[in-house]
């Protein structure tokens, strides 16, 4: 896969952090300072148990960091995770699943899991999502977020950093977001999902920013609605976006209104980018009523 310029230079600015991966022997909760726990996780394998599971597991972590807001998840193994029961949802404020230096290469696969479930689930505050690859939760979506403050960047939504040829990795939808306010969404790759790249409901203040947003079956995003009165004025914003070859719209405003979002106009004679923005051959949509939407188009 050829990725765009934006998320080689995210790779360089990870390799010049000087972060690593923790490697230990066994699995461990550590006491950092008063604010912040740090828990790794050891192995791939997971029993689907939620009263006992895997020593060392991603499902094990989460458990644990539930417990303890603040919690740092790292890795010290790669591979696949392919939980049996959905994985737990996140309900601590500020915890983060750090894979940032590994770029993909843990991936949470729903191929067996029981039932209608996400790859993850953010119902906390200043939560982080960073560097993993969440594929194959085809009843629901790969992350889903209900909160405020939290991150997700560097993640492979529906893909991997390499996939085999004709792969099946789709999620239903990539990212859901409902009910949000000050969200990030960076420097991912949002693909080849069955339903709607990304959908936006009732929220606010949510931030797209270099990410590849490309051949979803629908929409490659949707926002559906806005928090009424959201502060600072805007419902979402796109910086330095590649949405291209989706299913229906690259970006589709359904009853929102306060979005800044830089269209590109597809004409004979090639695109047309504002904003830094690519939205290749899918255009904008527009779904009325709307207003105070800032197309920035031509």
């Amino acid at each position: 896969m050829n990725f765009p310029r934006f998320f080689h230079r995210r790779v360089r600015s990870l390799e010049g952090s000087g972060r690593t991966r923790r490697r230990g022997a066994r699995p461990r909760l550590e006491v950092l300072d008063e604010r912040c726990l740090l828990s790794t996780v050891m192995t791939v394998l997971d029993n689907g148990s939620n009263t006992s599971p895997t020593p060392g597991s991603l499902r094990s972590a989460i458990l644990s960091a539930d417990n303890n807001p603040g919690t740092t998840i790292t890795f010290s193994v790669t591979g696949t995770i392919t939980p049996i029961t959905p994985l737990p949802a996140i309900t601590a404020d500020g915890t983060i699943i750090d894979n940032g230096a590994g770029m993909g290469d843990v991936e949470i696969n729903g191929q067996n899991c029981a039932g209608i479930a996400n790859g993850l689930t953010i119902v906390a505050n200043n939560c982080s999502i960073l560097g993993l690859s969440v594929a194959n939760f085809t009843a629901a979506s790969g992350i889903y977020v209900q909160g405020s403050g939290d991150t997700i960047d560097g993640c492979f939504i529906g893909t991997e950093p390499n996939p085999p040829e004709n792969a099946n990795l789709a999620n239903g939808v990539g990212v859901y977001v409902s009910q949000a306010t000050r969200l990030t969404v960076s420097y991912n790759h949002i693909d080849d999902n069955n339903y709607n790249g990304v959908e936006v409901i009732s929220s606010g203040l949510v931030l797209f920013e270099s990410n590849h947003i490309e051949s979803n079956l629908l929409d490659g995003v949707i926002v559906v609605g806005q928090i009424p009165g959201t502060p600072q004025g805007y419902t979402t914003e796109f910086d330095g976006n590649d949405v291209n070859l989706n299913g229906q719209s690259g970006v589709h405003l359904l009853n929102s209104s306060n979005n800044r979002i830089g269209a590109t106009i597809v004409t004979p004679g090639g695109e047309l980018e504002f904003e830094s923005n690519s939205l290749g051959n899918d255009g904008t949509t527009v779904n009325t009523p709307n207003f105070n939407n800032d197309r920035n188009e031509s």
